[in-house]
């Protein structure tokens, strides 16, 4: 009859080892070893769960004591019930085994119900503190010993149970830069960061009447306590000066969102996305480092949540739609080129405006398949008028950043322009400083084949990085687009020098250069005088249908 669970007996004597099996035998399967060192063999080779082991203590080559010892020192084993079955009656010998790592001792001459219970009972001890183990392993974060952030929820929902005459905060911390002291520091080091923050944690929650934190995430930390915000502020402000105390060459700065909870309904969940929201307002902000959750929050995430609901469908039925804004030439007064802008084309809701859903797709991913969208669609247009023996200006389109974490990138583009029978030198592609600097090699490797196959790269908000002048060492690019953001208000002059200082930059190295964003007359006058011809902006024309580009750049041709 197979059972469940197994027993293995340690035991050289022969009758004893088949008496102790005729007792079991209904109840478990029975492995037999006749010393120790067969035991180990066994241990060693069989697949089978052992619920329990039965010792003797005198047996040849490795006595009992002896077994027990090296079994205790196996990390299998560790947990697993040794019961010790022996004539020896003494006080000395069933010490020694108790303290050896023996679970029970059992003597001879065995009552077989009484050995019965006495194994049961080990057993199910033995379960209980693995449950034990494995639920303080799920609810409890190894490092900081901190609860989980499942458990941390249910901890929430049982004070929320418990106390419905407070006011709870739910409050979402998080170090500035923490990726960055890791690289600094090392991992062992950061890892001591996180444990003297939830360390400090436990501590300064002990002011209020009742609280508790947990560690969600890498170096996100939770804690719930009762909604007093002078209390809350003056355990921030000991907080932020505890860490300035621990490492004094690295300024380890908090953001924290606090949610005051007003509403005991909603998901935990939810109230820790409040929280978060709140804690991004001042991200980077070393001064105010703590923010309390407002209303408008919540409508920013339930526009957000809006927005991820139906963008799949979206983009399956077509409602992300191409206007094209003409890039000229302010010398001979002509369209040069265009390019491609998305409009989302909502059945419900009319337009929407790219500064609305780009943000949450570059958040979420979902701008790469929208690239590539965008890159499909000006290819069809290149097609279209190349069909219909129109003049072809070229389009520029957009290279998001993620899509450089894609190796095959340059082979997907090159597939594109083959299947549609499309010029490369008609498809430009704008990338961002900021993308070369997050991915420098990867870029170079892209950008390279996209040359050699005959694509053009355009810079995109040239000057906005810290590496400009680094970036154009490192990679060829065939132009540079500068946004008028320079001539914001009351930095005319001194955005105009350094608009004239980058055209005769881009001049000396034989760059071409873009300026966009140009609304005035006085914008265009400024920049034929400083040499910079190509212009994009509302100055000439706004973003329009493909269709009324055609009827637009026919009338100016």
């Amino acid at each position: 009859m197979s059972h469940e669970k197994t027993i293995l007996i340690v035991d050289d004597d022969a009758f004893s080892r088949a008496f102790l099996k005729m007792c079991l035998n209904d109840d478990y399967n029975i492995i037999e070893a006749k010393g120790a060192r067969e035991a180990f063999e066994i241990l060693l080779q069989t697949d089978v769960e052992i619920s329990a082991l039965l010792v003797d203590l005198v047996m040849p080559e490795i006595d009992g004591f002896t077994f027990i010892e090296m079994l205790k020192g196996t990390k299998q084993y560790n947990n697993t019930p040794i019961i010790v079955i022996t004539g020896s009656h003494d006080v000395e010998s069933e010490t020694r085994a108790l303290s050896t790592g023996a679970w029970d001792y059992v003597t001879k001459p065995y009552n077989a119900n009484i050995l019965k219970f006495r194994i049961k009972n080990a057993i199910d001890r033995s379960q209980l503190e693995l449950y034990k183990a494995f639920k303080h392993k799920v609810d409890y974060d190894d490092l900081t010993e901190l609860y989980q952030r499942n458990k941390f929820y249910e901890e929430v929902e049982i004070l929320l149970k418990h106390h419905k005459d407070i006011q709870f905060a739910m409050c979402r911390l998080d170090i500035d830069r923490f990726k960055m002291y890791n690289a600094y520091f090392g991992m062992p080091t950061g890892d001591e960061l996180l444990r003297f923050i939830s360390k400090q944690l436990l501590e300064s929650i002990t002011a209020f009447e009742v609280g508790i934190c947990g560690r969600i995430e890498d170096d996100i930390f939770c804690f719930f306590v009762p909604y007093d915000l002078d209390k809350i502020k003056e355990m921030l402000e000991n907080l932020k000066s505890s860490f300035r105390e621990f490492n004094k060459s690295f300024d380890i700065v908090p953001s924290v969102g606090i949610y005051p909870v007003e509403d005991t309904t909603i998901p935990i969940s939810m109230m820790y996305d409040y929280a978060t929201l709140a804690a991004k307002t001042v991200k980077g902000n070393y001064t105010d480092f703590y923010s309390i959750y407002e209303t408008k929050l919540r409508d920013n995430l339930d526009k957000e949540q809006s927005i991820v609901n139906e963008m799949s469908a979206a983009l399956k039925n077509g409602q992300f739609v191409v206007y094209l804004q003409p890039k000229w030439n302010s010398l001979n007064n002509r369209p040069v080129a265009a390019e491609a802008l998305v409009r989302w084309k909502h059945p419900e809701k009319g337009i929407i405006s790219p500064g609305e859903f780009i943000p949450v797709f570059e958040k979420n991913g979902f701008i790469s398949k929208l690239d590539y969208y965008m890159w499909e669609a000006a290819c069809k247009i290149l097609r279209k008028w190349k069909d219909e023996s129109r003049h072809v200006y070229p389009i520029s389109v957009n290279v998001s950043r993620i899509n450089f974490y894609n190796n095959h990138l340059a082979d997907i583009i090159i597939e594109l322009v083959k299947r549609y029978g499309v010029d490369p030198v008609s498809l430009h592609l704008e990338i961002t400083e900021s993308t070369y600097s997050d991915n420098p090699e990867v870029m170079l490797d892209t950008i390279k084949k996209l040359h050699a196959a005959g694509f053009k790269i355009s810079m995109d908000d040239f000057g906005s990085g810290y590496s400009s002048l680094n970036t154009l060492k490192d990679i060829y690019i065939d132009e540079l687009k500068l946004d008028m953001k320079f001539f914001s208000k009351g930095n005319e002059d001194r955005g105009a020098r350094i608009l004239e200082s980058v055209v005769n930059m881009a001049r000396t190295l034989d760059i071409p250069i873009i300026a966009e964003g140009v609304e005035t007359k006085e914008n265009v006058d400024f920049l034929s005088k400083v040499g910079c011809h190509i212009i994009q902006g509302y100055y000439y024309a706004k973003p329009m249908p493909v269709s009324e580009f055609e009827e637009f750049v026919d009338k100016a041709r």
